[in-house]
């Protein structure tokens, strides 16, 4: 079900706990309620052979989105990661806060992965949502991420996707873990 972008739509589809789909900068990206345990379920359900303690993937529209998720998000280390991702949409492996969910979190490490994002769509999306929403790769693990709304209702007939176009990056974000200065994925 393709749904225009429409906060009343959108924030029905969150309040209901329901997953849907969504552009991001390079693929299409499932989403929901990050504070939701049964939206979390429903995606790893949707991606099949993904294990549970591998933690979320969060997107928000801004930085201060982030201070309730993120221990330790001052001003000098968000101007450090904004000077990180200036050239390329960056995905922050940061020490996550206490109150944050357990399924958001690697179970190794404890750590939250976390993006802010410079696609308009993904900004209003958090903005309505007033919050930071889940977001992974819109595919069934081991298949190509989706690029296009047809290719989700391909992978996941029965769910919605939010209509728009991706953000032009030619592959998903970077991942840089940020305690250990390491780039896990250009």
């Amino acid at each position: 079900m393709l749904l225009a972008p429409d906060k009343t739509t959108f924030l029905g589809l969150l309040h209901s706990r329901q997953v849907f789909a969504y552009p991001t900068e390079a693929v299409y990206g499932l989403g929901g309620d990050p504070q939701d345990a049964d939206t979390f379920a429903q995606i790893l359900r949707l991606k099949g052979g993904r294990r549970p303690g591998q933690g979320m993937l969060l997107v928000a529209a801004d930085w201060a989105q982030c201070h309730d998720w993120v221990a330790g998000l001052d001003a000098a280390l968000v101007a450090r990661l904004e000077q990180e991702a200036a050239d390329r949409a960056t995905t922050f492996i940061l020490p996550a806060a206490d109150n944050v969910p357990a399924w958001l979190r690697d179970e190794a490490t404890g750590r939250i992965a976390i993006r802010v994002s410079r696609h308009p769509l993904v900004c209003q999306l958090c903005a309505w949502a007033d919050s930071p929403l889940i977001s992974t790769s819109a595919n069934p693990s081991g298949a190509p991420p989706a690029r296009s709304a047809a290719e989700v209702q391909h992978y996941f007939p029965a769910l919605p996707v939010i209509a728009g176009a991706l953000g032009g990056e030619d592959k998903p974000s970077r991942l840089l873990d940020v305690a250990n200065a390491i780039l896990i994925r250009d």
